[in-house]
């Protein structure tokens, strides 16, 4: 980035802050407010583990590109928030969509106290599970740091998997579907016919979690599910974000 890029950034990031009422003038003073303003109103939430360059790219950058969604799709009713982490997408979510049902799904337990505080604040409905191809128990692979935690199905787990199918039951058909699950995506892009019952997709890839999985391979498969790609933007050689809207919308 050059010198130029930096400072337009910077000027860019504080501008899209004030939506969020955070105001700053130096980079050094940059933190997440623990009174964010959404939809006008201040909202008290816990943001002390809240990665701050996730923050910025997920709310303050709308890396996930709600904007772009809201002007597609019209009218948004429900959103499913798979791999909530602490609730950084749904901060984002309820700042875009102030009147749609939001389920966060997050299967860390360590997360279980913040998750549940933040849904509470934005009117949203958390569930401690991981989003698996089929519904089952999985065992958590964790990590250094709780955005890279990892689920696999293992009958003796002592987590719950829960399936699109599932996650679509509870909340009726989903308008928006935000998967960062760490991998787990590409079983999930499998279930075909769960998602007929889904407008569009907006999805952070892992391609070195699935063997053998590329580019081109993850856009077949949207293709497969019958979707049309929108946006696409690279964050690294193994990771990126994929924006999509199902064709019979």
């Amino acid at each position: 980035m050059t010198f130029l890029e930096n400072k337009l950034s910077g000027i860019n990031r504080r501008i899209n802050s004030i939506k969020y009422g955070m105001f700053y003038w130096r980079n050094s003073d940059y933190k997440i407010a623990g009174a964010l303003k959404i939809n006008g109103k201040k909202t008290h939430l816990i943001v002390e583990n809240m990665n701050v360059n996730e923050f910025t790219g997920i709310c303050v950058n709308d890396g996930y590109q709600l904007r772009y969604l809201k002007k597609k799709l019209g009218t948004v009713n429900s959103i499913a928030d798979v791999g909530a982490n602490s609730g950084m997408f749904t901060i984002a979510a309820r700042q875009f969509f102030p009147e749609a049902r939001i389920h966060c799904y997050e299967p860390n337990p360590h997360l279980a106290e913040t998750l549940s505080f933040n849904a509470k604040q934005l009117n949203a409905v958390p569930y401690m599970e991981a989003v698996m191809k089929e519904d089952c128990h999985v065992n958590l692979n964790f990590t250094e740091s709780d955005l890279a935690t990892t689920a696999s199905e293992n009958e003796d787990g002592n987590v719950t998997g829960s399936s699109l199918a599932t996650v679509i039951k509870r909340i009726g058909a989903i308008d928006i579907l935000k998967l960062d699950c760490e991998g787990a995506e590409w079983n999930i892009l499998e279930d075909r016919n769960s998602f007929q019952h889904v407008s569009s997709l907006t999805m952070e890839y892992h391609l070195s979690i699935e063997k053998g999985m590329d580019i081109k391979k993850l856009f077949h498969l949207l293709k497969e599910i019958d979707f049309t790609i929108l946006h696409h933007s690279v964050l690294s050689d193994e990771q990126g974000i994929v924006v999509a809207i199902n064709r019979s919308n």
